[in-house]
């Protein structure tokens, strides 16, 4: 994701600059940019999260030079993710619905089952490969994290019932 690092550059009467350059070193990595209307604008981005110091100097023929030293804050971004098992019949088939932001690659454990589950970034419809017992159940999907991303941890629970079935007999006959 791109992010805009802008440099204000005034002269010591608070009047905007229109002429030199301001370098930023972000990273050992420099970029010089020139001043317009008291603007010097530098576009770039992060491969991860974490503090990263910036040097802005600026240099112009009419002015004296000038540096200030900055810290830029890169956080990691949280994932928009939603779980959602549905009740299922004994012998039928459970599909975990993941609604995702972002792709990434979780664990889903279902009654003690892990299942690795590659999670795109809009709808994922995962089988669960086990036959259920009947019962309660939760299921949990986890991401440990990235440089980028938070952990996630959630949950939903579900519900396999058994099938309905009635007994019918016909002349029943009893011993004594």
């Amino acid at each position: 994701k791109s992010v805009s690092i802008v440099a204000r550059v005034v002269d010591s009467n608070n009047n905007l600059v229109n002429s030199g350059t301001v370098n930023f070193i972000v990273n050992s990595k420099s970029t010089t940019v020139g001043v317009s209307n008291g603007v010097a604008t530098f576009i770039t981005s992060f491969d991860k999260s974490g503090t990263y110091n910036l040097l802005s100097t600026f240099s112009g023929n009419n002015y004296l030079s000038s540096s200030t030293n900055s810290k830029i804050i890169v956080e990691k971004n949280t994932i928009s993710v939603t779980l959602s098992i549905g009740d299922a019949t004994y012998g039928s088939s459970n599909v975990a619905v993941i609604t995702s932001d972002v792709a990434f690659n979780g664990l889903l454990n279902v009654g003690g089952s892990v299942y690795s589950v590659y999670v795109n970034n809009v709808v994922t419809r995962f089988t669960i490969p086990s036959k259920l017992s009947v019962g309660s159940y939760k299921g949990i999907l986890t991401y440990s994290g990235d440089d980028k991303y938070n952990p996630i941890s959630i949950n939903d629970e579900f519900i396999v019932t058994g099938d309905d079935f009635s007994l019918v007999a016909k002349d029943i006959v009893m011993y004594y």
